[in-house]
């Protein structure tokens, strides 16, 4: 994904003056910051959903879990990488996107017992 050289290698002279190129690569693109689109996205969900107070609290816990994510991600992603090598990063994004299937698909499962528990509060999920 990423790398950084510096150029050139080898030993140097305490003392002396060299030049040094240092290049710095990101991404298969340079920099790439698709976790902005992803947070302006997820921030309109809510906004479909949920009106007043509630959307204040709904937006705050998408933000806090957004920076839950942004900050176990590269730790999980890393204990991957040092258990399993390099085929450990996309390990660990397989294994995140499962899990997260599991639970959208059981979500879809029981959204019809849900709403009628929540109907009798007068409110539908």
């Amino acid at each position: 994904m990423g790398s950084t050289a510096i150029d050139p290698t080898g030993r140097f002279q305490t003392g002396s003056f060299q030049s040094l190129t240092l290049t710095c690569t990101a991404g298969y693109f340079g920099i790439d910051d698709t976790g902005s689109g992803t947070f302006i996205v997820g921030l309109t969900l809510p906004g479909e959903r949920f009106r007043d107070v509630e959307l204040v609290a709904a937006n705050a816990v998408f933000a806090l879990l957004f920076g839950l994510g942004g900050f176990a991600g590269p730790v999980l992603a890393g204990a991957a990488m040092d258990c399993f090598g390099p085929p450990g990063f996309p390990a660990a994004l397989i294994a995140v996107a499962a899990l997260y299937t599991v639970f959208a698909a059981w979500r879809q499962a029981t959204r019809g017992r849900r709403v009628e528990v929540d109907a009798c509060d007068g409110t539908a999920d």
